[in-house]
């Protein structure tokens, strides 16, 4: 009886208060309802797995359908070997027998030699001449005569991190440089203009075919995500501790550049 009363009093209290609203309020609010939640559906249950004692969990990522995942592995490197070749050069690149390099008519309207003679050299002399890969001289009839060249990248574009395949590029050095590399007249090197697609990984550009330049391939320090040399600590540089316990270096503005080529942000935290 007690419990009828009370649903009574209850019902006649909404009645009031909803008389009191808006129109279109009260219609709203009558047509509320508030469903009972289900303790047991909300309840997420995962099997338990029994380890035998002393038995260490199996911490291997799993796919969605609980398969264990491939472990990544080192990425495959395939330097390019050395190769000597002669060539027609052509509208279409013409590549040397067993090389990375391949040779086609420049795009300028320049005179083109008929056959150009290419020697390629492997990573190992890549490396002493201060580059990676390979590197190559080009002989013509004519050494003024100017032809296309395209590197094949595919095969060491992961050899290195730091965005290794955007930062390739060509340098000429003298040709003296493949037999005495540490002579000063030998050291001497210039960048050339060049190219790399990312899509075909190949490093292309138009060069003189004159043997007493060789061609390295070298990877800059600055590329398409920005640059890959250390910040110089100099003494206008200072190290601050934060609120959080966290540390945070900064350094004066224009110091760096970011990829567009503008002066970067100043600060790096670390905690």
């Amino acid at each position: 009886m007690k419990r009828f009363r009370s649903s009574c009093v209850a019902a006649v209290v909404l009645a009031m208060g909803l008389s009191g609203l808006p129109p279109a309020l009260a219609q709203a609010a009558s047509r509320q309802t508030t469903s009972i939640a289900d303790a047991d559906g909300s309840v997420t249950t995962i099997d338990r797995t029994e380890l035998r004692a002393g038995a260490r969990p199996d911490t291997r990522p799993v796919d969605p359908q609980g398969r264990p995942l491939a472990a990544a592995g080192a990425a495959k490197v395939d330097w390019p070997d050395a190769g000597e070749d002669t060539v027609t050069v052509g509208t279409k690149p013409a590549r040397a027998a067993g090389t990375a390099v391949a040779v086609t008519a420049p795009r300028s309207r320049t005179a083109a030699p008929e056959t150009v003679e290419v020697k390629a050299y492997g990573n190992t002399k890549a490396r002493q001449l201060g580059g990676h890969a390979t590197a190559f001289t080009l002989e013509a009839a004519d050494p003024a005569d100017r032809v296309g060249v395209r590197v094949d990248t595919s095969g060491f574009r992961r050899a290195f991190g730091a965005d290794f395949e955007t930062r390739l590029r060509l340098v000429a050095k003298p040709a003296c440089a493949l037999t005495t590399p540490r002579a000063a007249a030998c050291e001497k090197s210039s960048p050339v203009k060049s190219r790399i697609d990312l899509v075909t990984h190949t490093l292309s550009a138009e060069v003189a075919a004159d043997p007493d330049t060789v061609f390295v391939v070298a990877a800059a320090p600055d590329g398409e995500t920005g640059s890959a040399t250390a910040t110089t600590l100099a003494s206008s540089s200072k190290w601050q501790v934060a609120s959080d316990g966290g540390t945070r270096w900064t350094w004066p503005p224009g110091t760096r550049t970011t990829p567009g080529g503008s002066p970067g942000t100043t600060g790096s935290t670390t905690s």
